[in-house]
This record gives structure tokens, C-alpha cells and sequence, in this order.
């Protein structure tokens, strides 16, 4: 690892790549093998790429994707390395929504551990967070304010936004519409409001991904249906933006519109143009005590940086002895440029 070049990442158009292999990390657009950790935030393309998924992963991929099992994935069970080439790969559980992944690769010149959802000092997780030593550290700086202090306890927020949607039920005989991402924060309304008494109806990808949360053991409650509108004036309806679209929005019918989000960056859309009613943010992304949790298991010499808010990360992190080395597409600018 001491010598230059041994193992070099630069960024793609939705992850980076590893210089040297065939190998792309979470770049749904690559013509070669792309190892995916999450779920997609963006829209899914035209498959591509060989995908190499987690066993978890698999079957969200194919619920909201007509094409993805055409494709012939590889289906990869956590905590079963298997060698491809010269490289040896490995997934690992990771992070809170069913699906993430840590991707662990070891070389005959170095190890490396792609990590862009590992939160191992969370509880509330689905699969308990699993690191492992590593010579490089591949970290994404997808949150655009890493110093947002949000809610210790996001439970007792949901607690209270159930509150808020019974008593908008009772003064005005039906309840708020709430736009939520589609994994991780709509199960986690719907377990909520279940315990609180609340019936749902949910939009059609909504109910199909939550199905599967309740295959791989996740217990959800039995409030919430599909959502019909002729059905459903006394349920408060969970939908995508993209659902909400569809809905006509009269001045009898669901005026109220709350969105929640585990997204920063789509937080602070909302923020800015959304016209929402209500906002509220469930932490789903690495937080700076996530990432430093992260290193000190890891004990990388070297931290590679990619995504859009790189600066915001190194310098948040550059109390750490690792080395940093931002991926940048073009390796533009470089690092005495980034911190300076």
C-alpha cells in the first residue's frame, strides 16, 4: 500500500470505479461488473452492467425493475467471500434500511472495504452492521450538512406526528396525506403508526417493498393496505412524490400533504420548494460519529472520499491519522486545493 498506484478510485457518473479491474461500485451506468451496496436513490436504468447484488438487496431490485432478474444477477450471501480473478469479494450487512451492503475486496497488493452506509453504533438496524480491517477506506459523502443536529429520538418524532395526523382527523373528518421515501421511512411510519392505532393505505411500490421487510422477518403491523382512494378516507395514505402526482388534491380530500424524508439532500429540497405542510427528517445516512466509528474499526492507512460534498467530509474527518485522497471525477481538484 505504500506504493503509489496500488489501488486508485475515481468517481463515476453515480459511483466510482477501481482503477485496473473491471470492478464499479454503485455506477448503475457502467459497461462492466457493478457491485451495488444500496437500494437506488435516482431512477433505475437500463441494466447494463453484470450486477452483483446481496442476498437482501436481490429482491427489492426486482420488485421495482421489470428487467433486473433478465440480466442474471449474482446474488451474493453476507459473510461468504468468493473469488473472481484475482480478487476476492465479500459482502457485508450494513446500515438501516434492508439491502445495504459494505463491499470488502482483498488483492494480492492490498485490502479495501467500500462502506457508504455502515452505521455501526445504531440499534434500530435490520441486520446488526459487521466491519472489517482494511487498507483503504471507501467513504461517500452524500449528505450535504454534515453538522445538522437532528432528533436523538426519532421514534418519539414519529410518536408525535401520529398525534398530529389523529387530531388533524378529528377536526376535519379525514387524515393528511404523508409523502415518505419508499424504504426505510415508509416501514418505519407504518410500524409506528400501527402501534398507535392508525390504519394506512399505501401506494402500490410501497406495499410490494414492505412485503418483503415482512419476509425477511420484520414485523410491520397489520394496519396497512394497499391503497384505493374510494376506500380509504379513513386511513392516512403513505405515498412517494411520484404518487402524490396521481392524486388529485381537492378541497375535500387530503389537503394536508406532510413529507419525511431520510435523505439530506432531498430534505433540504423540500425545505426550500417543497410547500409542504410538515417536514420531518429520519437519519438514514452516515453521521460524522457514524464515519469516525467507522475508521477507528477499520484502521485504514488510506480514506478515499467520493460523491458531491467531498470538502464537507475531509474536513469534518481531518482529525484522523489515515491518509485522505479525494475521488473526484478527473482527480480534479486535488487535495492541497480541497483543503486549502
Amino acid at each position: 500500500m505504500n506504493q503509489e498506484g496500488v489501488c486508485q478510485i475515481t468517481a463515476g457518473v453515480t459511483g466510482c470505479h477501481l482503477e485496473g479491474s473491471l470492478f464499479w461500485f454503485d455506477d448503475l451506468h457502467s459497461p462492466e461488473i457493478c457491485l451495488v451496496s444500496h437500494f437506488p436513490k435516482e431512477s433505475l436504468p437500463s441494466w447494463g452492467a453484470k450486477l452483483m447484488v446481496s442476498e437482501d438487496l436481490a429482491p427489492l431490485l426486482g420488485c421495482v425493475s421489470q428487467t433486473f432478474w433478465r440480466h442474471n444477477p449474482v446474488i451474493c450471501p453476507y459473510g461468504h467471500p468468493f473469488s473472481l480473478g484475482s480478487y476476492e469479494i465479500e459482502f457485508l450487512p450494513a446500515g438501516a434500511t434492508l439491502g445495504c451492503s459494505s463491499i470488502r475486496m482483498t488483492h494480492q497488493d492490498f485490502s479495501l472495504l467500500y462502506a457508504p452506509y455502515a452505521m455501526p453504533d445504531r440499534e434500530d438496524v435490520i441486520r446488526q452492521t459487521v466491519l472489517k480491517p482494511s487498507d483503504v477506506l471507501v467513504l461517500v459523502a452524500s449528505s450535504p450538512d454534515l453538522q445538522l443536529v437532528y432528533s436523538s429520538d426519532q421514534q418519539q418524532d414519529l410518536y408525535g406526528l401520529a398525534g398530529r395526523c389523529d387530531n388533524f382527523h378529528k377536526q376535519h373528518g379525514f387524515y393528511p396525506i404523508i409523502v415518505c421515501d419508499e424504504l426505510g421511512c415508509a416501514q418505519q411510519i407504518m410500524k409506528v403508526f400501527g402501534e398507535c392505532g392508525l390504519k394506512l393505505g399505501v401506494s402500490r411500490q410501497i406495499y410490494n417493498l414492505s412485503k418483503l421487510y415482512r419476509q425477511a422477518g420484520v414485523d410491520l403491523g397489520t394496519s396497512w393496505r394497499c391503497y384505493q382512494r374510494k376506500y380509504f378516507r379513513d386511513r392516512v395514505l403513505l405515498v412517494s412524490e411520484r404518487s402524490l402526482h396521481k392524486i388529485k388534491l381537492t378541497s375535500s380530500f387530503r389537503q394536508c400533504v406532510i413529507a419525511v424524508t431520510g435523505q439530506m439532500s432531498l430534505y433540504r429540497h423540500y425545505k426550500l420548494h417543497g410547500g409542504f405542510d410538515g417536514l420531518y427528517y429520519l437519519n438514514y445516512e452516515s453521521t460524522v460519529t457514524d464515519l469516525k466509528a467507522v475508521i477507528s474499526e477499520v484502521n485504514p492507512q488510506q480514506i478515499i472520499l467520493t460523491g458531491p460534498y467531498i470538502q464537507g467530509y475531509s474536513q469534518a474527518l481531518s482529525l484522523q491519522d489515515s491518509e485522505f485522497t479525494p475521488a473526484y471525477p478527473n482527480r480534479q481538484p486535488s487535495l492541497s486545493d480541497l483543503r486549502g
